[in-house]
Protein backbone atom coordinates (compact mmCIF):
# COMPACT_ATOMS: atom_id res chain seq x y z
CA UNK A 1 0.00 0.00 0.00
CA UNK A 2 2.97 2.37 0.56
CA UNK A 3 4.30 1.92 -2.42
CA UNK A 4 1.29 2.21 -4.68
CA UNK A 5 0.37 5.90 -2.35
CA UNK A 6 4.14 6.79 -3.18
CA UNK A 7 3.83 5.91 -6.56
CA UNK A 8 0.43 7.66 -6.65
CA UNK A 9 1.90 10.72 -4.95
CA UNK A 10 4.83 11.30 -7.42
CA UNK A 11 2.61 10.60 -10.39
CA UNK A 12 0.26 13.51 -9.44
CA UNK A 13 3.44 15.59 -8.66
CA UNK A 14 4.60 14.59 -12.14
CA UNK A 15 1.89 15.56 -14.21
CA UNK A 16 1.15 18.62 -12.24
CA UNK A 17 4.62 20.11 -13.04
CA UNK A 18 4.88 23.60 -15.16
CA UNK A 19 6.25 21.38 -17.51
CA UNK A 20 4.11 18.68 -18.50
CA UNK A 21 0.73 20.86 -17.28
CA UNK A 22 0.70 21.06 -21.47
CA UNK A 23 0.84 17.55 -22.04
CA UNK A 24 -1.07 16.76 -18.87
CA UNK A 25 -4.20 19.14 -20.92
CA UNK A 26 -4.06 17.54 -23.73
CA UNK A 27 -3.82 13.87 -22.79
CA UNK A 28 -7.24 14.48 -20.23
CA UNK A 29 -8.63 16.34 -23.37
CA UNK A 30 -8.12 12.74 -25.12
CA UNK A 31 -9.73 10.77 -22.41
CA UNK A 32 -12.89 12.95 -22.34
CA UNK A 33 -12.82 12.80 -25.80
CA UNK A 34 -13.17 8.97 -25.72
CA UNK A 35 -15.61 9.00 -22.89
CA UNK A 36 -18.05 11.03 -25.44
CA UNK A 37 -17.22 8.24 -27.66
CA UNK A 38 -18.15 5.75 -25.68
CA UNK A 39 -21.52 7.33 -24.58
CA UNK A 40 -22.26 8.25 -28.30
CA UNK A 41 -22.43 11.81 -27.89
CA UNK A 42 -19.83 12.23 -30.61
CA UNK A 43 -17.95 9.96 -33.56
CA UNK A 44 -14.61 9.16 -34.08
CA UNK A 45 -14.01 10.65 -37.56
CA UNK A 46 -15.43 14.28 -35.55
CA UNK A 47 -12.10 16.03 -36.05
CA UNK A 48 -11.03 14.31 -39.54
CA UNK A 49 -9.02 16.56 -41.94
CA UNK A 50 -9.18 15.87 -45.57
CA UNK A 51 -6.31 15.34 -47.09
CA UNK A 52 -8.08 14.00 -50.18
CA UNK A 53 -8.52 17.19 -51.80
CA UNK A 54 -7.85 18.06 -55.49
CA UNK A 55 -4.46 20.56 -55.01
CA UNK A 56 -4.21 20.97 -58.81
CA UNK A 57 -7.08 22.88 -58.67
CA UNK A 58 -4.74 25.25 -57.28
CA UNK A 59 -2.88 25.80 -60.42
CA UNK A 60 -5.58 26.96 -62.28
CA UNK A 61 -5.70 30.04 -61.93
CA UNK A 62 -2.73 32.54 -62.29
CA UNK A 63 0.80 30.31 -61.99
CA UNK A 64 2.58 33.87 -60.75
CA UNK A 65 -0.01 34.00 -58.04
CA UNK A 66 -0.73 30.82 -57.11
CA UNK A 67 2.24 29.06 -57.43
CA UNK A 68 3.71 29.34 -53.84
CA UNK A 69 0.06 28.26 -52.54
CA UNK A 70 -0.50 25.38 -54.41
CA UNK A 71 3.13 24.10 -53.13
CA UNK A 72 2.12 24.86 -49.95
CA UNK A 73 -0.80 22.90 -50.44
CA UNK A 74 1.29 19.92 -51.86
CA UNK A 75 3.90 19.90 -49.11
CA UNK A 76 0.77 19.94 -46.49
CA UNK A 77 -0.79 17.00 -48.21
CA UNK A 78 2.04 15.41 -48.30
CA UNK A 79 2.67 15.79 -44.52
CA UNK A 80 -0.63 14.70 -43.27
CA UNK A 81 -0.23 11.39 -45.37
CA UNK A 82 3.42 10.87 -44.58
CA UNK A 83 1.72 11.11 -40.56
CA UNK A 84 -0.81 8.21 -41.77
CA UNK A 85 -3.72 10.78 -41.29
CA UNK A 86 -5.15 10.18 -45.17
CA UNK A 87 -6.38 6.68 -43.50
CA UNK A 88 -6.51 6.92 -39.32
CA UNK A 89 -8.79 9.21 -37.48
CA UNK A 90 -7.48 12.04 -36.27
CA UNK A 91 -8.27 11.87 -33.03
CA UNK A 92 -6.81 8.05 -32.88
CA UNK A 93 -3.81 9.55 -33.92
CA UNK A 94 -3.37 12.88 -32.05
CA UNK A 95 -4.40 10.28 -28.62
CA UNK A 96 -1.26 8.34 -29.52
CA UNK A 97 0.47 11.56 -29.81
CA UNK A 98 -0.62 13.26 -26.50
CA UNK A 99 0.55 10.04 -24.54
CA UNK A 100 3.53 10.11 -26.49
CA UNK A 101 4.59 13.52 -25.48
CA UNK A 102 2.78 13.15 -21.91
CA UNK A 103 5.54 10.14 -21.42
CA UNK A 104 8.60 11.96 -22.89
CA UNK A 105 8.18 14.63 -21.14
CA UNK A 106 7.03 13.15 -17.45
CA UNK A 107 10.18 10.60 -18.09
CA UNK A 108 12.53 13.63 -18.79
CA UNK A 109 11.37 15.28 -15.55
CA UNK A 110 11.63 12.60 -13.30
CA UNK A 111 15.21 11.61 -14.53
CA UNK A 112 16.57 15.06 -14.88
CA UNK A 113 14.11 17.15 -13.05
CA UNK A 114 12.32 20.28 -13.72
CA UNK A 115 14.55 23.20 -15.93
CA UNK A 116 12.03 25.74 -17.11
CA UNK A 117 15.00 26.62 -19.98
CA UNK A 118 15.51 23.06 -20.86
CA UNK A 119 11.67 22.37 -21.58
CA UNK A 120 11.50 25.29 -23.31
CA UNK A 121 14.22 24.23 -25.42
CA UNK A 122 13.27 20.62 -25.58
CA UNK A 123 9.50 20.73 -26.60
CA UNK A 124 10.32 21.21 -30.12
CA UNK A 125 12.13 17.94 -30.10
CA UNK A 126 9.23 16.29 -27.64
CA UNK A 127 6.87 17.09 -30.54
CA UNK A 128 8.88 15.80 -33.16
CA UNK A 129 9.79 12.66 -31.53
CA UNK A 130 6.06 12.25 -30.77
CA UNK A 131 4.88 12.94 -33.99
CA UNK A 132 7.57 10.10 -35.55
CA UNK A 133 6.02 7.21 -32.58
CA UNK A 134 2.76 8.12 -33.53
CA UNK A 135 3.22 7.23 -36.69
CA UNK A 136 4.79 4.19 -36.57
CA UNK A 137 2.37 3.13 -33.88
CA UNK A 138 -0.83 3.99 -35.65
CA UNK A 139 1.26 2.20 -39.03
CA UNK A 140 -0.59 -1.45 -38.22
CA UNK A 141 -3.69 0.16 -38.23
CA UNK A 142 -3.71 1.88 -41.75
CA UNK A 143 -4.74 -0.87 -43.48
CA UNK A 144 -7.81 -1.71 -41.20
CA UNK A 145 -8.86 1.78 -41.30
CA UNK A 146 -8.38 2.73 -45.23
CA UNK A 147 -11.02 -0.93 -45.74
CA UNK A 148 -13.23 0.66 -43.41
CA UNK A 149 -12.89 4.03 -45.43
CA UNK A 150 -13.16 2.08 -48.69
CA UNK A 151 -16.63 -0.14 -47.83
CA UNK A 152 -17.87 3.57 -46.45
CA UNK A 153 -17.87 5.46 -49.76
CA UNK A 154 -20.75 5.41 -51.80
CA UNK A 155 -20.74 4.02 -55.09
CA UNK A 156 -20.03 6.25 -58.09
CA UNK A 157 -21.93 5.00 -61.02
CA UNK A 158 -21.83 8.07 -63.14
CA UNK A 159 -20.95 7.07 -66.37
CA UNK A 160 -21.90 3.13 -66.11
CA UNK A 161 -24.42 0.80 -68.34
CA UNK A 162 -27.44 -0.38 -66.98
CA UNK A 163 -30.47 -2.61 -68.75
CA UNK A 164 -33.88 -1.00 -67.69
CA UNK A 165 -35.96 -3.02 -65.82
CA UNK A 166 -39.43 -1.50 -66.78
CA UNK A 167 -40.34 0.20 -69.81
CA UNK A 168 -40.74 3.80 -68.93
CA UNK A 169 -41.31 7.40 -70.89
CA UNK A 170 -39.89 10.93 -70.07
CA UNK A 171 -41.06 12.00 -66.22
CA UNK A 172 -41.45 8.65 -65.03
CA UNK A 173 -39.17 6.72 -62.67
CA UNK A 174 -38.03 2.96 -63.50
CA UNK A 175 -35.27 0.80 -62.63
CA UNK A 176 -32.18 -0.54 -63.91
CA UNK A 177 -29.65 -3.22 -63.22
CA UNK A 178 -26.22 -1.93 -63.12
CA UNK A 179 -23.18 -4.79 -62.51
CA UNK A 180 -20.71 -2.91 -60.00
CA UNK A 181 -17.51 -4.82 -58.26
CA UNK A 182 -19.00 -7.88 -59.41
CA UNK A 183 -22.06 -7.27 -57.86
CA UNK A 184 -25.72 -6.57 -59.55
CA UNK A 185 -27.33 -2.99 -58.13
CA UNK A 186 -30.56 -2.02 -58.96
CA UNK A 187 -30.94 2.03 -59.02
CA UNK A 188 -33.97 4.14 -59.62
CA UNK A 189 -33.46 6.00 -63.04
CA UNK A 190 -35.61 9.03 -64.74
CA UNK A 191 -34.63 9.85 -68.60
CA UNK A 192 -32.53 12.92 -68.58
CA UNK A 193 -33.74 16.20 -70.39
CA UNK A 194 -31.48 16.78 -72.95
CA UNK A 195 -31.87 12.90 -73.74
CA UNK A 196 -33.28 12.34 -77.71
CA UNK A 197 -35.29 9.25 -76.68
CA UNK A 198 -38.56 10.30 -74.78
CA UNK A 199 -38.97 6.33 -73.95
CA UNK A 200 -37.03 3.34 -72.92
CA UNK A 201 -38.36 -0.02 -73.53
CA UNK A 202 -37.55 -2.96 -71.03
CA UNK A 203 -34.37 -4.64 -71.44
CA UNK A 204 -32.78 -1.31 -73.35
CA UNK A 205 -28.81 -0.62 -72.05
CA UNK A 206 -28.67 3.65 -70.55
CA UNK A 207 -25.41 5.17 -69.16
CA UNK A 208 -26.25 6.88 -66.01
CA UNK A 209 -25.87 10.67 -66.79
CA UNK A 210 -25.92 12.31 -63.36
CA UNK A 211 -27.37 11.79 -59.73
CA UNK A 212 -30.49 13.71 -58.57
CA UNK A 213 -32.81 13.51 -55.59
CA UNK A 214 -36.30 12.41 -56.24
CA UNK A 215 -38.50 13.32 -53.42
CA UNK A 216 -36.36 11.33 -50.33
CA UNK A 217 -34.64 9.06 -52.36
CA UNK A 218 -31.92 8.60 -54.98
CA UNK A 219 -32.19 8.62 -58.53
CA UNK A 220 -30.43 8.39 -61.44
CA UNK A 221 -30.54 10.73 -65.12
CA UNK A 222 -29.94 8.32 -68.03
CA UNK A 223 -29.48 8.61 -71.26
CA UNK A 224 -28.39 6.07 -74.40
CA UNK A 225 -25.26 5.19 -74.23
CA UNK A 226 -24.81 6.07 -78.21
CA UNK A 227 -25.35 9.55 -77.57
CA UNK A 228 -22.36 9.82 -75.46
CA UNK A 229 -19.97 8.39 -78.12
Amino acid sequence: MTVNSTFLGDLLEAISLGANVLWTILLALCLIYWLFVILGAVDVESFDVDVDVDVDADFDVDADTDIDSGGNSVAWIGFLKFLNLDAIPFMVFFSVFSLSGWAISILFTHYVGQNWMTSIALFIPIVFISLLISKYMTAPLVPLFRGLNDEAKPLDLIGDNGIVIHGFKKGELSQARIKKNNEDLLVSIKIAEESAASTFKKGVSVTILRKIKEGDMIAYEVIAPEVLK
